[in-house]
């Protein structure tokens, strides 16, 4: 799973914030947990940059689609869409398979944010 790769890609107001993982693209997905975190801050736009930390790409069209595990965020809409499996097991309530590097504590704190800030997820 090393070798997989992946991106979150979050929209705030008019701008895409993406970040990109040449390996352990699954790590994208699991830094959906710290949403919450995002509709706290008094400032989305430096929480975004925390969050996503130096990989970040900013622009004003959204990302392609083309990591191993892709995650959108639309900030406004509480919208998810993404094809990562990750994000699926945890949206589903399933646990990890022995030979996925997925923390099960972290699958259920995603499913307990995306529930409790009450986004719509769509799985590809």
């Amino acid at each position: 799973m090393a070798d997989v790769t992946g991106s979150l890609s979050i929209k705030h107001e008019k701008a895409f914030y993406t970040a990109y993982f040449d390996r352990n693209g699954w790590v994208a997905a699991e830094l959906i947990q710290y949403l919450d975190d995002l509709y706290r801050a008094e400032a989305a736009e430096v929480k975004i940059l925390k969050l996503l930390g130096y990989t970040l790409r900013m622009s004003q069209e959204p990302p392609q689609r083309k990591a191993d595990h892709w995650i959108e965020v639309d900030l406004a809409k509480r919208l998810l869409i993404t094809n990562s499996e990750l994000i699926r097991k945890a949206v589903k309530q399933e646990s990890p398979g022995e030979d996925e590097p997925y923390w099960e504590p972290a699958l259920k704190r995603i499913y307990g944010v995306l529930d409790a800030l009450d986004f719509t997820v769509r799985l590809r």
